[in-house]
């Protein structure tokens, strides 16, 4: 439709689809942090474990370590269940010398989705350039192929999604 007549490739087709879709958020969201963990498959999986234990229910995770350093773990949780992930991680990491946990109390998890998007380079790129203008500060991130989800202060919830709904046409 609205296209010169003539042969197209599927690639024609499917780059002109938007690259994201649908957007959606949860204002309901916590996060903890956990830095300089031995990076030991047994201490990692005992986070979960002091977790699981506790009835805690998790959404994003992220791990990272650094060369010749410990471990630093991020996870997203609902606020109602920050005070028995509280609970958990303090006794858990009591035990672990040097570790430390932040807690970032009023987060917003924002999602981006699409189809396009394992089609299309530069999406994060673009994404995230669009909250830098504006100085959006990330605290999480997690990705799929055609997924991106996020966590920004809540208090930068309405500038990001309205950033993103300009800058992805949504």
């Amino acid at each position: 439709k609205d296209k010169t007549n003539k042969l197209y490739e599927m690639k024609d087709i499917l780059s002109q689809q938007r690259v994201i879709t649908n957007m959606y958020f949860d204002k309901n969201q916590a996060m903890v942090t956990l830095s300089d963990i031995p990076t030991d498959p047994l201490t990692i999986a005992g986070v979960f474990k002091a977790l699981g234990k506790s009835g805690v229910i998790i959404d994003i995770i992220t791990q990272n370590s650094a060369a010749n350093s410990g471990a630093n773990i991020s996870f997203s949780l609902s606020k109602e269940e920050l005070g028995k992930a509280e609970n958990a991680m303090n006794s858990f990491i009591s035990d672990l010398r040097g570790a430390k946990k932040t807690i970032f109390k009023d987060i917003t998890k924002i999602t981006v989705e699409g189809m396009g998007m394992n089609r299309h380079s530069g999406v994060a790129a673009r994404l995230f350039s669009a909250l830098a203008l504006d100085n959006i500060s990330i605290k999480l991130i997690s990705t799929s192929e055609t997924k991106i989800a996020f966590c920004v202060e809540s208090d930068d919830s309405r500038k990001a999604l309205s950033l993103i709904s300009k800058t992805f046409d949504i």
